[in-house]
């Protein structure tokens, strides 16, 4: 059965008509569907002789449709109408598309093509079909010159001239234009896929930016591409409830991005979104969690009226076959019950009651009550906690309530110290209730929490130590502000960026080191630097005291495996306290693994335990052949007279562009000062896995204005910071 139609003979004569070709036999099916009818008989010899017979007499098509032709995307059906001053053009459309859906895809409010060779059969036969472009291009190039967020994702479906993009990447180099972008929409994918794309223009336009937008662009790309709101699941949904009350989504969402397919699911289009993720490569787990969020926010406000009784929370707790996560959410849920159905004598009413008062230490009954049905301290705690949280959400405790008493942007920079996850939680849970009450809030400002440096896996700042050194070198800034800012962003980040300040310290040198020491920095339980990744010069700089701690807190740290990693102690093994801390090692009977080949025979001298894992055999590495750059090469750089312009063009291992700017020194200085700008450009794009990609950018941060100090170049260092200083802004790095 082809195509839903069960009658031999239509079915035969649909083949014969369409010669057994693909797609008209599609269209000829879709047509039946739709009329009961096949009004050709004669066979047809190709897809262009097919789609002459949709017009009538043969006609040719109405220079209407081609606004189709102009751009290989969708249209909405808004934008549709905007194209033509006559009313009577959009009907042509309108009645087209209702004689012929099958022709196009349509998806909610947006209509496309189903196949390309409709979209070469219209350019060819439309006579004015120039002129219909050039007048549909004119519209799209004025909306994207004038901050509408329209066109933005669907900007390379069209063909500009070179002013155009000259005047795209220059605007959005700039730190006010993606600031003014960001809060004026919602559609925070549509963003992100124009710096994606402005990237791409960029590449082959080396004229266009100075350094200055170089630098810029190379942070905002960051900004915009750091978050495209994947499990932001609550956030995505509960912005888009406010939106329908008060904006609209179709007519202000245009990426077909994560935002877009949120909204779909909501409409009972699942399997698009499921396909989306697929063709993203994202785990199913992802699409079931989407649709396990909506469900769970839809209703979430029942919680006020569900009456949960003592002895039914129990039934669940002694149940061995419930896990203990269903256990603590049951426990959850009858804590909320009982606060706002309970009165005293009701189990753990009173305790509670005091609990959500700000009594911490009212629970302990709570705690010990419960342990007998395998519930921790950290699993009660964690349910009060909860508990008290989605009273908040429920819109109870009255000015004392968090979502209720500050507005949406006071919330995120309070919470931006505690890192991305915690702001996306609690802004997702002040636009619930906000939608709940059907209240007005200052919805623009959610931008931020889409923009802020993101808690996991956000390399963006790795190198952000270089900027502040070169900045302080410049007399912008003091240690003491980059000491500050590199410790508050770790507190912002989950991983990643772990070493950031001991790579900062170990860039400022002994002399430094010895200054923070003397006021007691090393000594604190706070400090985030990695003692044991110092560099030996800067180990040298303590005393054996301040030396014995750190070795303490080492031993007691392994104290169970009684035994030390080589690399933990290679650094320190090379400066004046190596003696004392092997015989340390010793004293206390542990084996060092794996240490470095040189410090075996002293080892073997002082009788220091220790294992040697065997040695992987290296393939032989030949300079540059892999595609990328390590420092090993620079010796063969020199010997081949490779040009700088060349070099520039190398990522290293980690796929990293500008990896090395010490590779520079190879060339006499007045040709880098002279090409500096081509040179950047060049490192920017250095490509990487079989030139299918552009390098990541996280290194640039810092090593463009390294590059630019270490080679005396002239630029204007304030105009410099104040782009580093934006980025900062954007991020939330200073809260």
């Amino acid at each position: 059965m082809a195509y839903g139609i069960s009658d031999y003979r239509t079915q035969q004569q649909i083949f014969h008509v369409s010669g057994g070709y693909p797609i008209i036999t599609y269209f000829l099916a879709e047509d039946y569907k739709l009329n009961n009818r096949i009004n050709l008989t004669m066979p047809i010899a190709g897809i262009n002789e097919y789609y002459d017979t949709l017009f009538v007499n043969n006609d040719r098509p109405s220079s209407a449709i081609g606004v189709f032709a102009s751009g290989n995307c969708f249209f909405t059906w808004k934008e549709l109408e905007g194209f033509f001053s006559e009313p009577e053009m959009y009907d042509v459309i309108s009645e087209f598309i209702k004689r012929h859906p099958y022709l196009f895809k349509i998806i909610m409010n947006r209509v496309s093509l189903i196949h390309d060779s409709f979209n070469t059969y219209l350019r060819t036969k439309i006579r004015s079909f120039t002129q219909r472009q050039e007048k549909t291009i004119s519209i799209i190039r004025k909306s994207l010159l004038s901050d509408s967020i329209e066109y933005m994702a669907r900007m390379e479906s069209f063909n500009f001239d070179e002013t155009f993009y000259s005047a795209m990447l220059r605007k959005y180099s700039c730190a006010d234009s993606l600031m003014h972008l960001m809060l004026s929409t919602r559609d925070y994918n549509s963003i992100n896929s124009l710096y994606v794309q402005l990237q791409r223009l960029l590449e082959d336009r080396t004229d266009v930016l100075d350094i200055y937008e170089y630098y810029s662009f190379a942070l905002l790309f960051q900004v915009a591409t750091r978050n495209d709101l994947i499990g932001c699941d609550s956030l995505v949904y509960q912005m888009l409830l406010y939106m329908h009350s008060h904006e609209g989504i179709e007519d202000n969402i245009f990426s077909s991005d994560y935002i877009w397919q949120v909204y779909l699911s909501c409409k009972g289009l699942e399997k698009l979104t499921m396909h989306y993720l697929t063709n993203r490569h994202i785990s199913d787990i992802q699409f079931y969690d989407l649709i396990g969020q909506i469900n769970e926010d839809g209703v979430f406000y029942e919680k006020k009226d569900k009456v949960i009784r003592y002895n039914e929370l129990e039934v669940e707790l002694k149940d061995s076959e419930v896990s203990l996560q269903s256990k603590k959410d049951a426990l959850t849920e009858y804590l909320i019950s009982i606060w706002i159905h309970g009165k005293g004598g009701d189990k753990f009413f009173d305790s509670f009651e005091k609990y959500v008062a700000g009594n911490k230490d009212s629970c302990i009954d709570i705690r010990v009550e419960l342990s007998v049905y395998g519930l921790d301290k950290l699993w009660v705690d964690y349910s009060l906690n909860f508990a008290k949280y989605q009273l908040h959400e429920l819109g109870f405790l009255g000015d004392n309530n968090i979502f209720r008493n500050r507005s949406l942007h006071d919330l995120i920079m309070d919470t931006a110290p505690k890192g991305s996850f915690e702001v996306v939680t609690l802004a997702a849970s002040y636009i619930k209730l906000a939608n709940y009450e059907n209240r007005e809030i200052d919805i623009s400002h959610l931008a931020y929490s889409w923009s802020m440096y993101y808690n996991r896996k956000d390399y963006s700042v790795v190198s952000i130590d270089d900027a502040l050194i070169t900045f302080e070198a410049n007399k912008l800034i003091e240690w003491k502000q980059s000491f500050s800012i590199i410790d508050r962003l770790m507190k912002q980040s989950e991983k990643g960026i772990s070493d950031l300040l001991t790579s900062y310290i170990n860039k400022k040198g002994p002399a430094f080191v010895c200054q923070i020491n003397k006021i007691g920095y090393f000594s604190s339980r706070k400090s985030q630097i990695r003692f044991w990744e110092l560099n030996p010069e800067i180990h040298n700089c303590f005393s054996e005291s301040e030396i014995s701690k750190q070795v303490m807190r080492l031993l007691s740290f392994h104290s169970y495996s009684k035994t030390v990693e080589g690399a933990d102690i290679s650094n320190i093994a090379a400066s004046k306290h190596r003696d004392f801390i092997l015989n340390e090692i010793k004293q206390y009977n542990y084996t060092i693994n794996s240490p470095d080949y040189d410090l075996i025979p002293v080892l073997k001298a002082r009788g220091v335990k220790y294992l040697v894992t065997n040695e992987e055999t290296e393939t032989a590495y030949v300079p540059l052949q892999q595609g990328y750059i390590r420092e090993n090469d620079f010796e063969y750089i020199a010997e081949q007279k490779i040009g700088y312009l060349e070099i520039a063009k190398y990522a290293d291992g980690w796929y990293s562009c500008l990896p090395f700017v010490n590779v520079f020194s190879l060339y006499p200085k007045h040709n880098i000062q002279r090409d500096y700008n081509a040179i950047i450009h060049k490192a920017m794009f250095a490509r990487v896995s079989g030139n299918d990609y552009i390098g990541n950018w996280y290194l640039l941060i810092g090593n463009i204005p390294t590059f630019l100090m270490s080679y005396e170049i002239d630029v204007d260092w304030i105009k410099l910071y104040n782009i580093f200083n934006d980025f900062l802004k954007l991020s939330l790095i200073y809260h």
